[in-house]
């Protein structure tokens, strides 16, 4: 069942249906398997098989089936940390798997320690801000802006999130969280941010009501991502970026 490739897709299917959870992990190896046989083993596998199915990088997993995933083991610790560390989540799931382990982990801390309840929160806030920044700053343009509208959604877009993001060296992130803040075209921002020098930033910063206590470190993190980017630095003392 994992190798053989005389069965169609909703040959695979069938049998996914019918078979013993050994069967369905066989079948939840296969290479280039299909969104619809995916979804049958998610509907009827048990831990086992859908560790194997996330393991699977070429398994074509639609979000609707990691969702489900998700609603049927979301007390499972293994698998919402492999989900997670799968790389091919959709912004909004990673997002969700990232509130959740981090709330395991304060789950943890309280049972381990008994501390009071402000000290766990703050625990978990701080673990899950360090995971989303860690998740910001390794997606590429289409995601970054993705996570970034759904942080907007969240209410979780503040200042402190984009200046976080752009000292990580994510100038994609920082250029789209810039963009829905001041309400811009991204093409406009991502011009301003690489182009416009130190009054293109502080004016856009301006714009998307960045607090003026952190406009310095905003410049400083962003000339350093143009330059590990390499584009020319932002300048500290006023004046348009030189070419």
């Amino acid at each position: 069942l994992e190798v053989t490739e005389v069965f169609s897709g909703p040959e695979l299917s069938r049998i996914a249906r019918a078979v013993n959870h050994a069967a369905r992990c066989a079948i939840a190896r296969r290479s280039g398997l299909p969104a619809v046989v995916a979804r049958d083993l998610v509907d009827r596998g048990n831990l086992p098989v859908l560790q194997a199915l996330v393991a699977n990088e070429t398994a074509r997993l639609e979000e609707n089936v990691i969702v489900e995933m998700l609603q049927r083991f979301k007390t499972d610790k293994s698998l919402l940390e492999q989900m997670a560390e799968a790389g091919v989540l959709p912004s909004s799931i990673a997002r969700d798997l990232i509130v959740r382990v981090s709330a395991r982990v304060g789950d943890s801390i309280a049972r381990r320690f008994a501390l009071p309840d402000d000290t766990i929160q703050s625990l978990m806030e701080q673990a899950r801000a360090e995971a989303m920044r860690r998740y910001a700053a390794v997606t590429n343009r289409e995601e970054a802006r993705a996570l970034a509208s759904e942080m907007y959604r969240h209410g979780e877009l503040d200042a402190f999130a984009v200046l976080n993001a752009v000292q990580f060296g994510n100038l994609a992130f920082f250029e789209a969280a810039m963009a829905i803040r001041a309400d811009l075209p991204l093409e406009n921002v991502t011009l301003l941010v690489r182009h416009g020098g130190r009054n293109g930033i502080v004016g856009l910063c301006k714009k998307a009501h960045i607090p003026n206590l952190l406009l310095e470190d905003i410049l400083k993190a962003v000339g350093a991502a143009l330059k590990m980017d390499g584009k020319p630095n932002v300048p500290n003392n006023g004046g348009n970026t030189s070419h």
